[in-house]
């Protein structure tokens, strides 16, 4: 198979961060799924380098890179082609280049094309929903389309199958778990909302783009920004991004307070600010999880009879996709390559790899502590919520 020239320039490291990013692909090449959804979720700047996400994301969703089908030049039949060609149209505008940009839109299209049909597999094809496109291109920019394809495969049959049918309906029982949650952030502004959108019908809908698009949609332009996010989703249950909705919504609270109207409340929260407090949302939204955990928020919003997509005994949204009894095949395949690349005997290989786990963790605490004595500034990395 032909390597695909990555779509990003070298990184220009400093010593500590090509050790540290040294470690990180040890993680990866380890299996450690744990111990890298804890740097993804937890720690600040998530899997922060393109390579690691290029090697991590994949194996965070249980895919086997080594077995993704070949995409490029494949589009397989979907009866929403031409509404995926519109919105490949809309896409990828940071590409300043034209030639290179309807390159990356012609690839696009066939991660797209290919995963909705499971390679051309399904004899129903999944439902193309418009948003789609964005959280495609960042997996198309940082895996190339072989694997995001297969990426994006996985997706549609875990974190975002509620999205794929169902329609509004659908949409609108997940955005109902909204106003409980932002009551749990702000009592004064989930009143206002519930007073204002909720009584005027409106709902939560100004988060709709939210929910489908990861945010990806809003950030198109800023890449880094987009790919945190994907850091951190991909490390979660898929029901996360409600929490992280609610917190961005509340984060608003403000400039929503300045008005009265309801129409200037959806107004303000439908616009996400340019300069997104990234970090802290992601931190608020692991507390906000924490402390009111999904089966709770789900009961007190349905009680004792939710609607499907929000049965916790059932419904991907409250499972991870690469646990272990989910994904097998992948972390056998990854702890195979490890011993084949290796000959220490196997309790001697397991303290190591629990040393890997150990050096990331004191990395970041001597970055939180020296770092900041130093010079005051934010640590470059640390753990805990």
């Amino acid at each position: 198979r032909r390597a695909m020239k990555p779509f990003f320039p070298p990184e220009r490291l400093t010593k500590g961060e090509v050790k540290y990013k040294r470690k990180l692909l040890g993680l990866v090449n380890d299996g450690q799924i744990d111990v890298l959804r804890t740097v993804a979720t937890k720690g600040k700047g998530g899997l922060k380098f393109t390579e690691v996400r290029r090697r991590a994301w994949p194996v965070l969703v249980g895919v086997d890179e080594v077995k993704c089908p070949a995409v490029e030049g494949r589009y397989p039949e979907h009866p929403e082609v031409v509404q995926v060609e519109l919105d490949l149209k809309r896409s990828l505008h940071f590409i300043e280049d034209d030639q290179l940009r309807e390159k990356y839109r012609d690839l696009l299209k066939s991660v797209l094309l290919n995963s909705l049909t499971a390679y051309g597999t399904l004899d129903t094809p999944r439902q193309y929903y418009q948003g789609l496109h964005d959280i495609a291109s960042v997996l198309l920019l940082h895996l190339g389309p072989d694997t995001a394809a297969a990426v994006l495969e996985r997706l549609l049959s875990w974190h975002l199958k509620p999205w794929m049918s169902g329609g509004s309906q659908r949409w609108t029982e997940v955005l109902n778990l909204l106003p409980a949650l932002m009551k749990r952030l702000d009592r004064e502004l989930g009143d206002v909302l519930e007073r204002s959108l909720i009584a005027e019908g409106l709902g939560c809908t100004f988060a709709l783009p939210w929910l489908i698009t990861w945010m990806t949609h809003n950030y198109a332009n800023k890449m880094e920004v987009c790919a945190r996010l994907l850091d951190f989703l991909l490390s979660t249950t898929p029901v996360t991004i409600v929490y992280l909705c609610a917190v961005v919504a509340a984060s608003r609270r403000d400039q929503v307070l300045e008005h009265t109207e309801s129409s200037m409340h959806y107004a303000v929260l439908n616009r996400l600010p340019p300069t997104p407090a990234l970090e802290a949302w992601i931190t608020s939204a692991i507390r906000l999880y924490s402390s009111y955990p999904p089966s709770r928020l789900v009961r007190d919003v349905y009680g004792w009879r939710p609607p499907p997509v929000l049965d916790v005994s059932t419904s991907p949204l409250f499972v991870l996709p690469a646990d272990p009894q989910t994904a097998p095949n992948v972390i056998a395949t990854l702890q195979e390559k490890r011993k084949t690349k290796s000959v220490i005997p196997v309790p001697v290989a397991s303290a190591l790899m629990l040393g890997s786990a150990v050096a990331v963790s004191f990395y970041c605490y001597l970055t939180t502590t020296t770092g900041s004595q130093q010079n005051g500034s934010t640590p470059y990395m640390w753990f805990g919520v």
